[in-house]
């Protein structure tokens, strides 16, 4: 009885642990995630009913917005919205889908893998992501670049604890599709029999496996 109270002890401890570190989350944010690329780089924000504007950017995977710098070394942000049609980084393309811009990774001519990353921040353990106040005013000199609010600097978190979530979707035409038998085959006909032997053996395709997807993808369609 004794050995098995124990054991009950040290399952609930180790239960209570877990769930501690999964509220915690993990400690202090890495560049390469706070921003969708590893550095800012050259780029083009393409919106729908105004002309493309050119700069410096990159995007917090934060509260997505597109970070640049004035000509102080001020970084400001811009808010996405759905009037962007698309925005170029160095050879990276992203889309503003579901209230976060989305990384397109080409597969054949219309049909894209679209990685979406999604960041909480905790602070002072209050869970915040998406419109934290912070100390830094966004202010745009972009010609047709307007922002709103206020929005945290890398410096201001990165020694949050924080959580990050990265899943990956099928694009095709303007729609985002799951990875499922069904459409997979839709997008890639030709490797139909492939397909189906991948899901008689697997059931179900993980969109949380980013590297997974991204090779099974990029083999159909080739």
């Amino acid at each position: 009885m004794k050995k098995h109270i124990l054991l009950s002890l040290i399952a609930l401890v180790g239960a209570a642990s877990a769930l501690f570190a999964q509220e915690e989350g993990q400690a202090g944010i890495p560049a390469d995630v706070f921003y969708l690329m590893p550095k800012a780089g050259q780029g083009t924000i393409y919106y729908k009913s105004k002309s493309p504007v050119s700069g410096t950017f990159n995007i917090c995977a934060i509260d997505n917005t597109i970070r640049y710098k004035d000509n102080k070394g001020t970084e400001l942000a811009v808010d996405g919205d759905e009037t962007i049609n698309m925005i170029t980084i160095g050879d990276a393309s992203f889309r503003f889908i579901d209230g976060a811009f989305q990384r397109m990774y080409p597969l054949t001519g219309d049909v894209f893998l679209a990685e979406r990353r999604d960041i909480t921040v905790m602070n002072d353990s209050h869970v915040a992501s998406y419109g934290m106040e912070s100390q830094t005013t966004a202010v745009s000199e972009f010609s047709g670049m307007n922002s709103e609010g206020r929005h945290f600097t890398y410096e201001e978190t990165k020694n949050f604890p924080y959580r990050m979530n990265q899943t990956v979707s099928l694009y095709q035409n303007g729609n985002l599709m799951r990875l499922n038998k069904k459409n997979l085959t839709k997008c890639f006909p030709g490797k139909k029999a492939e397909i189906e032997a991948w899901f008689k053996e697997n059931k179900k395709m993980d969109e949380g496996d980013v590297n997974t997807v991204k090779a099974l993808c990029e083999e159909w369609s080739k």
